[in-house]
Protein backbone atom coordinates (compact mmCIF):
# COMPACT_ATOMS: atom_id res chain seq x y z
CA UNK A 1 0.00 0.00 0.00
CA UNK A 2 1.68 3.77 -0.94
CA UNK A 3 0.42 6.53 1.31
CA UNK A 4 0.97 9.61 -0.24
CA UNK A 5 1.44 12.70 2.08
CA UNK A 6 1.25 16.22 1.31
CA UNK A 7 3.46 18.99 0.64
CA UNK A 8 5.11 20.28 3.89
CA UNK A 9 6.01 24.04 3.63
CA UNK A 10 8.95 25.38 5.67
CA UNK A 11 8.31 28.07 8.51
CA UNK A 12 10.65 31.05 7.12
CA UNK A 13 12.51 32.98 9.70
CA UNK A 14 11.04 35.87 11.05
CA UNK A 15 12.47 38.79 9.62
CA UNK A 16 14.52 40.25 12.57
CA UNK A 17 16.11 36.74 12.90
CA UNK A 18 19.56 35.95 11.93
CA UNK A 19 19.57 34.16 8.61
CA UNK A 20 21.45 31.29 7.71
CA UNK A 21 21.63 28.59 4.68
CA UNK A 22 18.48 26.36 4.63
CA UNK A 23 18.72 22.65 5.88
CA UNK A 24 17.02 20.21 4.05
CA UNK A 25 13.75 19.79 5.64
CA UNK A 26 11.54 16.38 6.15
CA UNK A 27 8.27 15.67 7.65
CA UNK A 28 9.68 15.74 11.04
CA UNK A 29 12.32 18.71 10.80
CA UNK A 30 15.80 18.51 9.30
CA UNK A 31 17.06 15.22 7.61
CA UNK A 32 19.76 13.42 7.95
CA UNK A 33 21.75 12.64 4.48
CA UNK A 34 22.67 9.00 3.32
CA UNK A 35 25.91 8.31 0.54
CA UNK A 36 24.24 8.48 -3.33
CA UNK A 37 24.11 4.70 -3.22
CA UNK A 38 23.44 2.35 -0.14
CA UNK A 39 22.84 -0.67 0.45
CA UNK A 40 21.66 -3.10 3.56
CA UNK A 41 22.00 -6.98 2.47
CA UNK A 42 22.00 -8.20 6.11
CA UNK A 43 17.69 -9.40 5.87
CA UNK A 44 19.02 -12.86 4.33
CA UNK A 45 16.05 -12.69 1.72
CA UNK A 46 16.57 -13.47 -1.59
CA UNK A 47 15.11 -10.41 -2.99
CA UNK A 48 16.40 -7.09 -2.31
CA UNK A 49 14.11 -4.02 -2.21
CA UNK A 50 15.35 -0.97 -4.67
CA UNK A 51 14.76 2.49 -4.72
CA UNK A 52 16.00 5.73 -6.67
CA UNK A 53 15.33 8.92 -5.67
CA UNK A 54 15.80 12.64 -5.67
CA UNK A 55 16.55 15.16 -2.98
CA UNK A 56 13.44 16.75 -2.38
CA UNK A 57 12.03 12.86 -1.73
CA UNK A 58 15.01 11.99 1.26
CA UNK A 59 12.69 12.21 3.79
CA UNK A 60 10.61 9.73 2.52
CA UNK A 61 13.53 7.50 1.96
CA UNK A 62 15.18 7.81 4.84
CA UNK A 63 11.56 6.61 7.06
CA UNK A 64 11.73 3.96 4.25
CA UNK A 65 15.65 2.79 5.52
CA UNK A 66 13.58 3.13 9.32
CA UNK A 67 11.06 0.20 8.25
CA UNK A 68 13.62 -1.77 6.06
CA UNK A 69 16.26 -1.79 8.66
CA UNK A 70 13.50 -2.21 11.27
CA UNK A 71 12.12 -5.16 9.17
CA UNK A 72 15.31 -6.73 8.11
CA UNK A 73 14.47 -6.44 4.66
CA UNK A 74 17.63 -6.16 2.06
CA UNK A 75 17.38 -2.97 0.57
CA UNK A 76 19.35 -0.71 -1.74
CA UNK A 77 18.88 3.29 -2.33
CA UNK A 78 20.28 5.42 -4.99
CA UNK A 79 20.23 9.66 -5.29
CA UNK A 80 19.95 10.50 -9.04
CA UNK A 81 20.00 14.29 -10.02
CA UNK A 82 16.05 16.09 -10.58
CA UNK A 83 15.50 16.09 -14.45
CA UNK A 84 13.73 19.38 -15.54
CA UNK A 85 10.10 17.74 -15.41
CA UNK A 86 8.14 14.54 -13.23
CA UNK A 87 8.12 12.76 -16.74
CA UNK A 88 11.83 13.14 -17.00
CA UNK A 89 12.59 12.38 -13.77
CA UNK A 90 10.26 9.13 -14.03
CA UNK A 91 12.26 8.16 -16.92
CA UNK A 92 15.05 7.14 -14.99
CA UNK A 93 13.01 4.21 -13.39
CA UNK A 94 14.37 1.56 -16.24
CA UNK A 95 18.14 2.42 -16.33
CA UNK A 96 17.45 1.91 -12.84
CA UNK A 97 16.14 -1.79 -13.07
CA UNK A 98 18.62 -2.60 -15.05
CA UNK A 99 21.51 -1.50 -12.95
CA UNK A 100 19.54 -3.48 -9.90
CA UNK A 101 19.31 -6.32 -12.32
CA UNK A 102 22.99 -6.29 -13.14
CA UNK A 103 24.22 -5.52 -9.35
CA UNK A 104 22.00 -8.44 -7.96
CA UNK A 105 22.11 -11.15 -9.93
CA UNK A 106 22.18 -13.57 -7.11
CA UNK A 107 18.93 -11.57 -5.65
CA UNK A 108 15.54 -10.82 -6.86
CA UNK A 109 14.38 -7.13 -7.34
CA UNK A 110 11.52 -5.38 -5.87
CA UNK A 111 11.53 -2.05 -6.82
CA UNK A 112 9.41 0.50 -4.93
CA UNK A 113 8.60 4.25 -4.98
CA UNK A 114 10.48 6.72 -2.67
CA UNK A 115 7.80 7.40 -1.10
CA UNK A 116 6.42 4.03 -0.58
CA UNK A 117 5.61 3.35 3.15
CA UNK A 118 4.64 0.00 4.26
CA UNK A 119 4.74 -1.28 8.29
CA UNK A 120 4.30 -4.92 7.24
CA UNK A 121 7.15 -5.80 5.26
CA UNK A 122 7.55 -9.51 6.90
CA UNK A 123 4.51 -10.23 5.16
CA UNK A 124 6.49 -10.07 1.72
CA UNK A 125 8.59 -12.92 2.68
CA UNK A 126 10.44 -15.05 1.24
CA UNK A 127 9.56 -16.12 -2.67
CA UNK A 128 11.98 -18.39 -3.32
CA UNK A 129 9.19 -20.66 -4.70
Amino acid sequence: MAMHAGNFGVVEPAESAPTKEAEPQGRSGPCEKLPDEYSWLEGGQNYVVCVFYTEDYLQYVLDLKRSLERNSVNHFLKLYEKRDSWEATTRIKPHFLLECLSRFPQLGVLYVDADFFSSRFEEVGDQSG
